[in-house]
């Protein structure tokens, strides 16, 4: 991309992005920097390079709102793959381990998987994060010692998860959408599907719609931004000043929102 040559380094506000799969959320902070020209660029949670959507990156002063919308509980939407058990919990993981699902098929109907999964995973719960994550172990990145082949001890943490839509995508693939609490890992909720299952599982797709208060559909592309201009993508920090942020009740949750 060129650079935005009416970029202005007074910029402040909040640039709600659809991020790309394939791209690292800093590639993006990095690109939003240069095509705004604004050096003071933060973010009210990260995704991963297998994820999409919702970026709400913040400009100058609207850094500042940083605490208040990391609290905000956020919604994806996605596939998890049964019978695949990978490292990084999701499809881009080296596979640990595959499984023959006809035995998980054998024992239950397509709708009595569903529920299970329902009465399992919704409302509170504990989870462990991913190994492959940015939590900090000791002053080091969990997904480094992880690559060094070092053991790694996670804490659990307690999450809430509210299934917005659950059914099966095909044979091997669940498709779902989720309301949850800051401190969620999605890759874990497929990790632990597939470990209640006993087949293993994965996220197959993964795609952010929403942080609270903001929506996927508010938000632009990096091409977008590019052609009509970082500054006229804002939304000023005054006018959001007054937006209810709701919560998931979590008092417990990291601030930690990679997924």
């Amino acid at each position: 991309m060129n650079s935005n040559d009416n970029a202005d380094i007074s910029n402040n506000g909040v640039l709600l992005i659809d991020k790309p799969a394939g791209m690292s959320s800093m590639r993006v902070l990095n690109l939003v920097k240069f095509l705004s020209g604004q050096k003071k660029v933060g973010h009210c949670g990260t995704l991963d390079p297998l994820a999409s959507g919702l970026m709400v990156v913040l400009l100058g002063r609207a850094t500042k709102m940083q605490n208040r919308f990391l609290s905000a509980n956020k919604s994806y939407s996605g596939t998890i793959k049964l019978g695949l058990l990978t490292e990084t919990d999701d499809i881009l993981g080296n596979v640990i381990k595959e499984d023959d699902l006809s035995k998980l098929f054998k024992d239950f109907t397509r709708d009595e998987i569903l529920e299970k999964i329902r009465k399992e995973f919704s409302g509170k719960s504990f989870q462990t994060p991913p190994y492959y994550s940015a939590i900090k172990v000791s002053g080091k990145r969990s997904y480094d010692l992880a690559r060094k082949g070092k053991s790694v001890e996670l804490k659990s943490r307690e999450v809430t998860i509210d299934f917005l839509d659950l059914r099966f995508h095909n044979y091997d693939s669940i498709r779902f959408e989720v309301n949850c609490t800051k401190g969620t890992y999605i890759r874990s909720l497929a990790r632990d599907v597939g470990e209640s299952l006993a087949c293993g599982a994965c996220i197959n797709s993964l795609r952010r719609v929403a942080s609270n208060p903001f929506r996927l559909e508010q938000s632009y592309t990096l091409d977008q931004v590019k052609e009509f201009g970082a500054e006229n993508c804002l939304l000023e920090p005054e006018s959001i000043e007054d937006l209810n942020i709701i919560k998931v009740e979590n008092d417990d949750s990291s601030k930690h929102v990679e997924h």
